[in-house]
């Protein structure tokens, strides 16, 4: 009596399973494609942040500009590093917000998620009393400015971007 020693599996036999060299070759494409995925991402990122450096000193002039009347600085004597810290606290809650990716919808537009930090940042500061404005219009002001001058890279991924409904350019 012969014993058959061929091996019995169904990819052996020519049915059902791809050969092992196909199925690392698989493997090879996913793995490849997944690390182009990520490097994307951080290249996008990166550019991003590239594009969107700290700026304190157009910070300032931008919130004294907003926030003056008849010429004069609202808030006189108000030590400009606690604006610039009151800007960086924008800031960091900022980035505690989801990216808005693919989102629409007024959730994640600059006014309603502005609202949403000035719900959610607590109480204005007493500095923020010197001002002829409510204390609500300085904080508002400051965290606009911080957005766009201290931390413009957070909310550039923050934001709602619709490539198909740009302005046309001249």
């Amino acid at each position: 009596m012969q014993t058959d020693l061929r091996d019995p599996s169904p990819a052996a036999a020519g049915g059902g399973h791809a050969p092992p060299g196909w199925r690392r070759l698989l493997v090879r494409v996913i793995a490849a494609s997944v690390v182009l995925a990520v490097a994307g991402v951080v290249g996008v990122v990166a550019l991003v942040r590239s594009q969107h450096p700290r700026d304190e000193q157009t910070f300032l002039y931008y919130v004294g500009y907003s926030s003056s009347t008849n010429g004069e600085w609202d808030l006189e004597g108000v030590d400009e590093r606690f604006v610039v810290a009151e800007g960086d606290r924008a800031c960091r809650w900022l980035q505690d917000q989801p990216y808005a990716l693919y989102r629409r919808g007024g959730r994640w537009a600059h006014p309603a998620v502005l609202a949403r930090y000035l719900h959610e940042a607590g109480a204005p500061a007493e500095q923020w009393t010197r001002g002829a404005r409510a204390p609500g219009f300085y904080r508002q002001v400051i965290a606009g400015q911080a957005w766009a001058n201290l931390c413009g890279a957070d909310w550039e991924l923050r934001e709602t971007h619709n490539p198909f409904n740009r302005p046309p350019s001249d």
